[in-house]
Formats: structure tokens, C-alpha cells, sequence
């Protein structure tokens, strides 16, 4: 395992640690860890930029990270209590914990099986277009979804709050 790797996990404990204790840790110490993080990755393509253009499961986790830096600037507000209050009873949790599992998790559990699966059969994927089609529409559409997901979140908490 490669020091990037173990900083990676070091990192990714104690995050969620600090997000089980969210309300002992200020919002903006989860955030430094979380920066660290997405430095890493970013660190990690340094010198090898044109992989996002042409290795598949690289794309799959590059938008993963994208939406594990917002899911967990997110977090970051969600533990502040005037925040809290707002969102409390509301289906803005919800969604924030689909992000988190189908965009961040769902995305890089893909961008794993993009890889791993022609070594597991050896042979490659039938269709890289069909792959990279796929992965296009999921771009699109997974956001599309989060944004009205959220909209209607936050237009039911305020429709919902007394005058």
C-alpha cells in the first residue's frame, strides 16, 4: 500500500469519526480534513491530467470526489445549529444521505467495477462507447436529480416553517 493510499484511509477514519462527533468538532475542522482529501486526489493525477480524457474509471471517481467535496461542505453546515434547526425535520437529510451514498460511493463503486471487471474476465468491455455513454448520462442526469432533490427539500422547509 502506498503512502497516498494510507493517507487517503488516515484521512477518510478520521472524517468520519469527527462526523460522528460533529457537534464537539467545528464545522470548519472537518473541512480542513476534508480538503486534505480532496488535495490528495487531486495530487494523486498530478502530471497525468489527460487520464480524466482517457481512462473511464478515472472519470467515475473524479465526479465521486466532486461530490464528496460538496456532500461533506454540506456536512459542514449541517452540524451548525442555526443551520440544524432549519433542516431538522425536513427531507434535506435525506437527500444529503443519497448524495453521499449513490454519488459519492455509487459513482466510485462503478468506477471500480469499470476497472476491475475486464481483469476479473480477461478480455475488455464489450462497448467503450456503451461504458463511456453511460457514464455521460449519469453525469448529467445524477446531478439533474440532486438539484431538484434538494429544491424541493428546502421549498418544503420554508413552506413548512411558521410565520
Amino acid at each position: 500500500m502506498t503512502e497516498s493510499h494510507k493517507t487517503k484511509i488516515k484521512h477518510f477514519v478520521w472524517l468520519q469519526a469527527a462526523n460522528s462527533y460533529a457537534h464537539a468538532v467545528p464545522g470548519i475542522a472537518i473541512e480542513i480534513v476534508v480538503f486534505t482529501v480532496i488535495v490528495n486526489f487531486l495530487m494523486t493525477l498530478r502530471g497525468r491530467g489527460n487520464m480524466l480524457r482517457t481512462d473511464l474509471s478515472i472519470r467515475w471517481f473524479f465526479v465521486g470526489m466532486v461530490f464528496y467535496f460538496l456532500t461533506c461542505l454540506q456536512c459542514a453546515f449541517q452540524t451548525t445549529l442555526p443551520f440544524q434547526r432549519i433542516i431538522h425535520f425536513t427531507d434535506w437529510v435525506v437527500g444529503h444521505a443519497h448524495l453521499v451514498m449513490f454519488g459519492v460511493f455509487g459513482f466510485w463503486m462503478i468506477g471500480a467495477i469499470v476497472y476491475l471487471w475486464p481483469k476479473v474476465v480477461g478480455r475488455p468491455w464489450w462497448s467503450y462507447a456503451l461504458n463511456a455513454w453511460t457514464f455521460s448520462c449519469t453525469r448529467v442526469c445524477w446531478p439533474s436529480f440532486s438539484k431538484a432533490s434538494c429544491s424541493a427539500s428546502a421549498f418544503s422547509t420554508v413552506a413548512s416553517m411558521p410565520m
